[in-house]
């Protein structure tokens, strides 16, 4: 289907040190069928774990959708190569929910976690024992979102307007 397309096929990724293509490999096998001895490619460097990680990304964004089955033996090779990484970082590549990548965490990683790396980049606690996740929230209703849990005269956060109230 491919090789009957006229137009241009965007370029395949290709992991350089293993010279490996780990996106785009129907494109690459129509533009041999069509008899191109030259296909765009777009060269990314990095570990295998890396590459392993970014053509899951690829895969699950675009072209025919991926078998759940096989985008949870993805995400377990992930959380395997990078336990450090939280389920929702772990989600967001496979697309699963977070919940199915903390089930398949418990199946697979063994032995005591202290922190994980977010979607955001930030290293945050596992158990929640750091005290600003075990301080109490409290608010009275129509109370100001930027008092809630917190003393007179400290927001809660710069990015919230001053005149939002908490909805309970």
């Amino acid at each position: 289907m491919l090789a009957a397309t006229p137009n241009r096929l965007p370029p395949i990724t290709v992991h350089r040190p293993m010279m490996r293509v780990i996106d785009g490999y129907h494109r690459s096998r129509a533009a041999r069928l069509r008899g191109a001895s030259r296909i765009a490619a777009r060269f990314v460097d990095g570990d295998e774990r890396a590459a392993f990680v970014l053509s899951v990304r690829l895969d699950v964004t675009h072209g025919l959708p991926v078998a759940l089955a096989d985008r949870k033996r993805a995400a377990e090779r992930i959380i395997v190569s990078h336990p450090q990484w939280s389920d929702r970082r772990v989600a967001s590549v496979n697309g699963i929910a977070p919940g199915t990548a903390g089930d398949i965490r418990k199946r697979v990683v063994r032995g005591p976690e202290g922190r994980r790396l977010g979607r955001d980049g930030r290293m945050r606690p596992v158990d929640g024992s750091s005290p600003a996740a075990s301080a109490p929230v409290s608010c009275l209703p129509r109370t100001r979102t930027s008092r809630c849990g917190r003393s007179p005269g400290r927001r809660a956060s710069p990015r919230r307007p001053p005149g939002t109230y908490a909805i309970r």
